[in-house]
């Protein structure tokens, strides 16, 4: 039911009086034409009140022919009876024309102001979210099974945009220097004076040394380790390095190619000056108080620098950086004190100076333990330290030294307990399938990735803030994706009504619908706002949905594209519903229906799926076969709805000129409604799920940055192993 204001009287009219819109060359249409004349700027409105205008003259007509005038007669006085035209003209432009202001600035607004400034929220989060898909490489980086050093392989990870240069700089050095060495060492140059600036640049250089087409030669490395060995005297570091050095270059291991059980080879050696100077640098270190990295404090210091954890790629990209970490004395030191016993085996030496070699790897051990910063450091000094056990203890034995041969045999035993211990912990069959289970089922993506080689206990309760963070992330990207498609459909909007009102050759533009604040109301909380609320309330509060599992619940993607079909759709249901009806009240030329039995068909299709989603676990458990079949099914009603968008636009395009006024004013009056859509989603939808996702990395201290591993529980196994590993060495030395 409608309202007109006509000479200050308000009349009503319904729904199954029309006005037809084909020209019409008798007298009463050409005098409402006239008289609504100034009503022409609010086209509506002026469909409305010649609506009204010729109810009037037909009734006026009725009732003179009652009377027993004849058609013409009662024509002539119904016509009389509406006034002098003029007249009529002013009383309904002084009587609409607040109507028609408040009208026309609400039209401007949609039109003008609602729409460009949705493009403009879609824009802006279309940007925020494509910044954010660096996401996806940084984790694919730590999934990857190796890790290169340079741009292409991973080395060079993307500092985080928001990070100032001065501090991108304390993280990755010059990146217009070639290689990861010369870039640390422009920090260094900036802090001379800083040792553990130095010696991060040192483990690089090393790094840059050992690759095979490296331009830098034994000289210059030698070179810089000196220059660390001044700036930090009593660090034995750069004497190790060295001594590694020394010893690879002056020795070498060869394998009997024919014999397959010859699995380490033979150590040949090559420059006997060469190891004596190794020798030397060997003693020097074992006379220094300490072992030093510094990587703890560099690390800790670095991570600082990254801004605060509130996004998912905050978090994975210090994991990442962290990742990048590389260690490449590590391997030298380990084949030094590999190769120890075999030069001890091959020389002719004193027993005190067979004894000073051969028990080196004791003080190494010792002074390496407190600068432990990852398991890989932990696991290389248990290589030392079994290495000591077997290849020492057998050196001992033959040079006729049976107690030093017991005493190191009981003293690696001792010290290689903790990791021995973790290794059999990690073996247990029945705790590998508990933590596969357990991953598979409430893991998210990086404790997928990054706990099953650790072997710790980990609990549900443990994981849960992980994996959520990454389904609300997710729901983000997705959700910013929907944004995409209102956007489309909005255009596709706009090209359809152009197309309409180019066919109409300016005869009659389309409409935008003004629909009553009811109906509007309507529109905007069953069609946007319930659909959204109804999701969060069953992903979040239901415990029915896969908001509680992995990604490997398949559900996960089928709720969140119902969720698409069913926001786009109800939406759209609703508001073409109200058009449809409308330009059957102002008698617009309006195509037949479609087939409700399709429209019958896709709700129920859409409500049998929910509910099959929301059940299925429950009620059957995980059937492989069903939820495959529950997949295509919820596919089979995405494209049943992407398809009625495709055919109601093929549809206006071919029906442009006989129906293109409805169509154009459909695509017109759907654009608002989508407009409302996606600023509910860019400016309430998507930062509440941004804080949620904050609130989530505060929540979740399993992969928080941590100065001693990767994550959490690596740092708390690191921690754990040095500290009964150095309690194993002061018992040692208490007896």
């Amino acid at each position: 039911m409608g309202l007109i204001r006509l000479g200050g009287t308000v009349h009503s009219f319904g729904p199954k009086r029309r006005l037809s819109m084909q020209s019409d060359p008798r007298p009463e249409q050409k005098l409402i034409e006239e008289m609504t004349s100034v009503l022409k700027a609010d086209e509506e409105l002026r469909q409305d009140v010649s609506h009204e205008l010729s109810t009037h003259f037909e009734d006026s007509k009725a009732a003179f022919l009652e009377e027993g005038k004849t058609e013409n007669e009662s024509d002539a006085l119904a016509l009389r009876a509406f006034g002098e035209p003029t007249q009529v003209a002013e009383q309904l432009a002084d009587s609409n024309r607040g109507r028609m202001k408040t009208r026309a600035a609400l039209r401007m607004f949609l039109g003008r102001i609602l729409v460009p400034l949705s493009l403009l929220v879609a824009l802006w989060m279309g940007v925020t979210y494509a910044e954010r898909l660096d996401l996806v490489r940084m984790i694919d980086y730590l999934g990857a099974e190796e890790g290169g050093e340079d741009e292409d392989d991973g080395y060079f990870i993307k500092p985080v945009s928001s990070i100032p240069w001065e501090k991108q700089f304390l993280l990755y050095g010059d990146r217009t220097r070639p290689t990861p060495s010369s870039q640390e060492r422009a920090i260094w140059e900036k802090y001379p004076d800083n040792k553990a600036y130095y010696a991060n640049y040192l483990r690089l250089l090393l790094g840059d040394y050992q690759k095979k087409e490296s331009e830098i030669s034994f000289a210059d490395l030698e070179k810089e380790i000196r220059r660390g060995e001044d700036l930090d005297s009593d660090n034995a570091l750069y004497n190790y390095v060295l001594a590694a050095v020394l010893f690879k270059r002056g020795a070498e291991w060869k394998r009997d190619e024919a014999d397959k059980n010859d699995k380490e080879g033979k150590w040949i050696i090559k420059d006997k000056a060469l190891l004596a100077a190794a020798v030397t640098e060997l003693n020097k270190a074992a006379d220094k108080p300490h072992y030093r990295r510094y990587l703890d404090e560099i690390l800790n210091q670095r991570l600082d620098l990254f801004p605060e954890t509130r996004r998912l790629e905050d978090r994975v990209a210090k994991l990442a950086y962290l990742a990048g970490t590389v260690l490449p004395e590590l391997g030298p030191i380990k084949g030094l004190f590999k190769a120890i016993p075999h030069y001890v085996e091959s020389n002719d030496l004193t027993e005190a100076e067979a004894r000073q070699l051969l028990d080196a790897w004791q003080g190494f051990v010792q002074k390496a333990v407190p600068d432990a910063w990852s398991l890989i450091d932990v696991l290389v000094l248990n290589a030392i330290i079994s290495n000591a056990g077997e290849k020492t203890v057998e050196v001992y034995e033959t040079k006729g030294l049976p107690d030093a041969a017991t005493q190191t045999r009981l003293l690696a035993k001792k010290l290689g307990e903790p990791v021995e211990r973790w290794k059999a912990a990690q073996k247990s069959q029945e705790a590998k399938d508990n933590l596969d289970r357990l991953l598979r089922q409430k893991g998210g993506i990086l404790a997928s990735m990054m706990l099953p080689s650790l072997g710790e206990p980990i609990t549900e309760e443990m994981l849960r803030p992980g994996r959520q963070v990454e389904r609300v992330t997710f729901e983000q990207f997705y959700l910013s994706h929907v944004l995409l498609i209102l956007v489309g459909l909005m255009i596709g909007g706009w090209i359809l009504c152009k197309i309409c009102q180019k066919a109409g050759n300016g005869r009659s533009a389309p409409l935008l619908l003004l629909p009553p604040w009811r109906v509007a109301l309507g529109i905007l909380g069953l069609g946007i706002l319930m659909p959204m609320f109804l999701y969060f309330a069953y992903t979040r509060w239901s415990g029915l949905s896969s908001y509680e599992n992995s990604f490997r619940d398949f559900r996960v993607f089928l709720e969140l594209a119902l969720l698409t079909v069913t926001y786009l759709a109800t939406s759209a249901e609703l508001a073409a519903a109200y058009i449809r009806k409308r330009c059957q009240t102002l008698d617009l030329p309006t195509p037949k229906p479609a087939n409700p039995s399709w429209r019958k068909l896709f709700w129920w299709g859409l409500g049998v799926a929910w509910l099959f989603c929301a059940g299925t676990r429950q009620l059957f458990g995980h059937q492989e076969a069903f939820e495959t079949f529950l997949v295509f099914f919820g596919i089979g009603i995405c494209l049943m709805f992407c398809g009625a968008c495709v055919a109601i636009f093929i549809k206006g395009w071919k029906a442009r000129r006989t129906h293109g006024l409805y169509y154009g004013t459909l695509a017109r009056s759907l654009m608002p409604v989508y407009a409302c859509a996606v600023i509910f989603l860019g400016s309430v939808c998507l930062p509440w799920l941004q804080k949620q996702e904050s609130v989530l990395l505060r929540q979740d201290t399993l992969f928080a940055s941590h100065p001693q591993g990767f994550t959490v529980i690596e740092g708390q196994l690191t921690q754990r192993l040095t500290t009964e590993l150095a309690d194993a060495l002061k018992d040692a030395q208490g007896r």
